[in-house]
């Protein structure tokens, strides 16, 4: 049987346009929830991730996986921008498209004892399904990935997904339990799309956390980390869903090299507060780097030492040198001895 267009509906002008070098190179490859993002896109030419799956009826994280392979397919940019300058203008089957690796707001510190190279950002450059058909006949240590994974996330694994596994081990040379570990964690805090675990496994790699224990040590420290935010949070009423880098590691500083409990650092919050109008981490580490070399680390500590610096401060204004701590006699302007002498010895004489 024979099927064709109904040509009358190009009579409407109310079409779209898809690039030839799509239809022939991506749709083969591509599944229903790619198929259906991109032909929104050309639809609209733009719109948000969770605009999109609104009006597609799929999940945000779906969405994020369809876009993530037309991202790499150098078909959809990211942003505002409308084109991007170093991209090919004829798409080709090996474009290489980097993944975003803006994670400063998400990625906790790494341990202090790992080490550090420089790593180039996963370039998506995704095999066929040939080739991964291949290596998961090839290894049975990716096919136990590829199936925990599908287990983990309780969906069926995207091309990009896939991909960015096979990536994480063959490209950066990450062992399977680490890849899973990594996609564990990122399973925890709803956001296991292939971007972020791309990026989770970027940064193992770069500070060299390549074993399960080094894997477990940086998800307790990320844990701590979110857990110390929250209390911080919850005790001073900053809104902010997660810290900085900056916050990151002055939050980092204050508990595990200076000691500080979080109420004392929500003191140094409060001290913040009543001396300047901004939102200041920087002030708040003068004010705990001061307490620090003053011996005051505990709420107790510091209502003594302000209470100390209170009556100084009313001493001082009220021009009382007891209440200052300091002597009458000692601190006098004149010497009362010797005008009493004087006065004896040369009497005024009133009379006249």
């Amino acid at each position: 049987m024979l099927y064709r267009i109904n040509t009358e509906l190009y009579l409407k002008n109310d079409n779209i346009v898809l690039p030839l070098s799509v239809a022939d190179e991506c749709l083969k490859a591509a599944n229903s929830n790619q198929i259906k993002v991109i032909l929104w896109l050309f639809s609209s030419s733009s719109g948000s991730d969770e605009f999109m799956a609104d009006e597609l009826g799929l999940s945000r994280e779906a969405v994020s996986d369809a876009l993530d392979y037309w991202i790499g397919k150098g078909v959809v940019f990211e942003g505002s921008a409308k084109g991007n300058a170093n991209a090919s203008p004829a798409l080709k089957a090996d474009t290489h498209a980097p993944i975003a690796e803006n994670t400063e707001a998400v990625m906790p510190p790494v341990p202090e004892t790992a080490g550090k190279k420089k790593v180039e950002t996963i370039t998506v450059n995704p095999p066929t399904q040939t080739e991964l058909v291949r290596r998961c006949k090839e290894s049975q240590e990716i096919r136990e990935l590829m199936a925990t994974t599908e287990e983990r996330i309780n969906s069926t694994l995207s091309f990009s997904m896939q991909s960015t596994l096979l990536m994480l081990h063959d490209d950066y040379g990450l062992p399977v339990e680490v890849i899973a570990l990594a996609v564990e964690y990122a399973a925890g805090r709803n956001k296991a799309n292939a971007r972020y675990i791309a990026n989770i496994g970027r940064l193992w790699c770069e500070n060299e956390i390549d074993t399960i224990d080094k894997a477990m040590e940086y998800i307790d420290r990320a844990n701590s980390c979110e857990k110390s935010w929250s209390e911080f949070c919850d005790l001073t009423g900053v809104k902010n869903p997660s810290p900085t880098k900056k916050q990151r590691d002055f939050l980092n500083s204050w508990i595990n090299t200076m000691g500080f409990s979080m109420d004392m650092i929500a003191l140094a919050y409060e001290e913040m507060a009543e001396r300047t109008d901004k939102f200041s981490f920087s002030y708040m580490n003068k004010v705990l780097l001061n307490w620090q070399k003053s011996g005051i680390f505990t709420p107790a500590d510091a209502q003594k030492a302000k209470q100390s610096r209170f009556e100084k401060s009313k001493a001082s204004k009220s021009g009382d040198p007891v209440k200052a701590g300091q002597s009458k006699e000692s601190n006098a302007s004149y010497d009362i001895e010797a005008y009493t002498k004087k006065a004896f010895s040369n009497p005024l004489n009133i009379l006249k």
